[in-house]
């Protein structure tokens, strides 16, 4: 089971919480965290790595190099750097790494997660929930969003906090250049960044999941 966080080391406490919680509820699993960060310090990576070890389990940290991430596109304290880590991820792992599930730091996982990991894509590129807002979206997400939705009826917006990655098609379909590409056109309009992009390049390839099961 192929498990990815992306936080910086302010957040480093919050990532231990979620990593117990996966471990704990998933002892069965063989679970490998991918850890993109960029100011990990070496304590804790130790401990993340001393962690993993206590469960057997496995930590792969990734260090992703600011440069790494367009000047242009926008961030701020509420939306850090690290959301656009997840859009890097599936040209950071290895080739034969064919999904990875993504999960924000603010999750605490009380369950297996071996349903989700395992759903059918269908053809699709992810997997995810419908965010509360969908339906709901705001002046400037509509700029973005409104000719898909009059093009698309079923057009649903995602939540990117839970998704499931189909790595393989991903890699297939695009080079990480689409993915900046479309955000320099889109830079000003995007909102809740790495959500609106992913929604927009999207739209038609999501899967989408129940809430609650």
């Amino acid at each position: 089971m192929n498990i990815a966080i992306a936080l910086n080391e302010k957040y480093s406490r919050y990532g231990y919480v979620l990593l117990v919680s996966i471990f704990e509820n998933n002892s069965t699993e063989h679970v490998t965290i991918y850890l993109l960060n960029r100011d990990f310090s070496d304590g804790s990576l130790r401990a993340y790595a001393e962690l993993a070890e206590s469960y057997g389990q496995a930590i792969v940290p990734i260090r992703i190099e600011e440069d790494m991430i367009p000047d242009y596109l926008p961030y701020t304290e509420k939306w850090s750097i690290e959301i656009y880590f997840r859009i890097i991820l599936p040209f950071m792992v290895d080739d034969s790494v064919d999904r990875v599930l993504y999960l924000d730091t603010d999750v605490v996982v009380d369950g297996s997660l071996s349903e989700l990991y395992n759903t059918p894509f269908d053809g699709n590129l992810f997997c995810a929930v419908i965010d509360n807002s969908s339906g709901n979206l705001s002046e400037i997400q509509m700029e973005i969003f409104g000719d898909i939705i009059k093009k698309y009826p079923g057009f649903s917006y995602c939540n990117s906090g839970v998704i499931l990655m189909n790595m393989t098609e991903i890699r297939r379909d695009y080079t990480l250049d689409d993915f900046w590409d479309a955000a320099y056109g889109l830079q000003e309009k995007l909102t809740a960044p790495d959500q609106d992009l992913i929604n927009y390049m999207f739209y038609d390839r999501i899967k989408y999941l129940p809430a609650e099961k």
